[in-house]
């Protein structure tokens, strides 16, 4: 499982939407796919996935009424969806973590609210990365670039609403980064209920997010072979295996990072 945080340096940048779209996307990469709406001020990531009613949220598992399994939505794209309230909870956010040992997932995507203040900096220390969502004015720009500095973790840019390519007279991030193009009626799909990259997978949108999804499945794939390989060379060491038994291992594993890499789509 990879836990993985959405954050911005400031609101209204298109981070619910990215949480949103991209959770569609490594769905039907098929990916078993988590979002956690973790946005304790404006709790919107429901309403890209039209839900309007719900039993239980982030609050509930917090609390321990509830099982995160149990509160779970379950969207017909496949995604897993969990809702919160606007307000902040009364415990320890590190009960998520607890909540999700036993969830089968391969990603789990937190929307979490501008800024890594307060609980969002518990937040980061359970994820592997993060994605920094911004558009490319310099305003902006430059609070994202402040919020990079202090993550601490792997970082992937997402950079929204670009218009003819343009980055707005700033510089690519030196990480990562995928350019989202501006669609048209983003709102319409908001109101709808129906993330973009759903309903139109050919759309320019929607392919930047799937080159994101892509690059983050290989660097789970490649990242689990790695963690493999150096238990595997721990054992080497103590005697336990041989150098030829552990290239076998090592060929076995790269297969599977090429099978996980290139998972076929649900139909």
């Amino acid at each position: 499982m990879r836990m993985v945080a959405a954050l911005s340096g400031k609101g209204g940048v298109g981070k619910t939407t990215t949480v949103a779209n991209l959770g569609v996307t490594l769905s039907l990469m098929g990916q078993r796919v988590a979002v956690v709406d973790c946005n304790f001020v404006n709790p919107d990531l429901r309403f890209h996935f039209g839900v309007y009613a719900f039993d239980a949220t982030l609050h509930d598992v917090l609390a321990g009424t509830i099982s995160l399994e149990t509160a779970l939505i379950q969207h017909p794209s496949g995604v897993s969806l969990l809702p919160c309230l606007a307000s902040v909870p009364e415990w320890p956010l590190t009960r998520l973590r607890e909540g999700l040992r036993d969830l089968r997932a391969d990603f789990v995507l937190l929307d979490t609210y501008p800024g890594i203040e307060n609980g969002n900096g518990e937040l980061l220390g359970m994820c592997d990365e993060a994605l920094l969502v911004t558009n490319a004015d310099l305003v902006t720009w430059t609070d994202t670039k402040r919020i990079a500095r202090q993550v601490g973790l792997p970082l992937r840019w997402v950079i929204n609403r670009q218009k003819d390519g343009s980055m707005g007279g700033v510089a690519p991030p030196e990480a990562p980064w995928a350019a989202i193009p501006e669609w048209p009626e983003a709102e319409r799909y908001l109101l709808k209920g129906t993330p973009y990259a759903l309903e139109h997978p050919e759309g320019a949108a929607a392919q930047q997010y799937a080159r994101l999804a892509g690059d983050m499945v290989e660097a789970a794939a490649r990242g689990e072979v790695e963690r493999s390989l150096a238990r595997f060379e721990r054992y080497t060491s103590q005697g336990a295996f041989s150098t030829r038994l552990l290239s076998i291992l090592r060929r076995f594993k790269e297969e599977r990072l090429r099978e996980k890499s290139h998972r076929p789509a649900r139909v």
